[in-house]
């Protein structure tokens, strides 16, 4: 079983968040998705975030037809999470590089020889833009 591993906050799930978890579906066999806690969100995203709570964000997101696994992600990094999952392939957005990624996960990911996958962004959405337009 190849195992994909991917993460996020999901706060306001759109077009994007689905695009990109059929997209990483597609790699393997089992999807895990590691959803950011209240608290993780709150230290990325500041005062106001997240908008669901994880309970909320975690069933929307585990009731998705691609979505094998949700994890609670505490952190607000995946080195931890890609210790322990140790998945085959690592799939963040496009709107990352290489070169942005946080280079201390990049190291977690090729310590347990996931291959790292970015995946182009096909819709122009994002949570903030959505919060920005109400």
């Amino acid at each position: 079983m190849k195992v994909v591993l991917t993460n996020g906050c999901f706060d306001i799930l759109h077009a994007g968040h689905v695009d990109l978890l059929w997209k990483a579906k597609a790699l393997g066999d089992w999807l895990i998705v590691a959803i950011n806690t209240d608290k993780s969100v709150h230290a990325l995203k500041g005062d106001g975030r997240p908008i669901n709570p994880f309970f909320y964000r975690r069933m929307v997101v585990a009731a998705l037809k691609m979505v094998d696994l949700v994890l609670p992600l505490d952190d607000t990094d995946m080195v931890e999470m890609l210790r322990s999952v140790m998945p085959q392939v690592w799939v963040k957005g496009g709107d990352y590089t290489m070169k942005t990624l946080n280079q201390r996960e990049v190291r977690a990911a090729r310590e347990v020889k996931a291959e790292i996958r970015i995946i182009p962004v096909t819709y122009n959405v994002s949570t903030s833009k959505i919060l920005n337009r109400l």
